[in-house]
């Protein structure tokens, strides 16, 4: 979530939870349930990044017996990461669409969750290329296309250390705020497809994709090279003319996929 744990202690739950008052009612029911049954349960929990972002983790509760009364103790918790899908390892083709608020968490979590079912197919170096490449493509379209932020923008922003802010402010602005990036997805024992297409006025992708690594690299930046990344990992990435959509495709080796079939 980004927060340092120091200055989580003595804080409410709740307060981390993307919706205080609906985060408040479910943790007081679930600490109830923990005391009726005296045993751990598990659940799904929207907590917010320092962002102020939504983050979906599994909570687990257990209730600790005090060593002289067995029906007096203490409820101990912890959260980690949500597990979507315990049956992936069965899974050899889905088709999917998204459309993603412009949160940077989600960027991760939908990165994740559409490279987890690839191990049939790719080995683990690959897979994890392959999501990184994805995630900055993701980013690219909410922060270039949907909120209408500028390459040297960013790089002001970034310099001057309030990028967080710059982003928060683009996120709340009306003509903004609304924007979706729509995800397509299609996994076959042939290939994995992602289609990303913002709600943006698109851009010029064959001149401004190279001035902008150039820039990264002279002048050492963290961004910029998104698409550079994707372009390693990806055998094919196609724009349309409007350059608000870009389609990136990964073939599978006939060997790997001939031991499928």
């Amino acid at each position: 979530l980004g927060r340092s744990p120091k200055r989580l202690i003595g804080k409410n739950i709740a307060e981390l939870a993307a919706s205080e008052t609906i985060g408040a009612v479910l943790i007081r029911e679930k600490m109830d349930q923990v005391m009726r049954q005296k045993g751990p349960i598990t659940f799904p929990f929207e907590f917010k990044n320092i962002l102020g972002e939504p983050r979906q983790m599994n909570v687990i509760l257990q209730f600790i017996a005090d060593s002289r009364n067995e029906t007096e103790g203490t409820i101990y918790g912890r959260a980690a990461a949500y597990i979507e899908d315990s049956l992936g390892e069965y899974l050899f083709s889905e088709k999917q669409t998204y459309f993603l608020a412009n949160y940077i968490t989600l960027s991760d979590q939908l990165s994740q969750r559409l490279t987890q079912h690839l191990h049939h197919f790719l080995a683990n170096d690959d897979i994890a290329s392959m999501q990184m490449g994805l995630r900055e493509v993701i980013i690219n379209a909410m922060e270039h296309g949907n909120l209408n932020i500028t390459y040297d923008e960013k790089t002001q922003a970034t310099r001057e250390g309030n990028y967080i802010e710059f982003f928060k402010q683009r996120q709340r602005d009306e003509r903004y705020r609304d924007k979706k990036v729509k995800i397509d997805y299609v996994l076959n024992p042939a290939y994995v497809a992602f289609r990303i297409t913002d709600q943006g006025e698109g851009f010029d992708h064959k001149s401004q994709l190279e001035a902008g690594a150039k820039k990264a690299n002279l002048q050492g930046l963290g961004h910029g090279r998104g698409i550079q990344i994707a372009r390693i990992e990806f055998d094919s990435i196609r724009y349309n003319h409007k350059g608000n959509q870009v389609t990136l495709i990964k073939k599978f080796e006939l060997s790997r996929r001939g031991r499928l079939l």
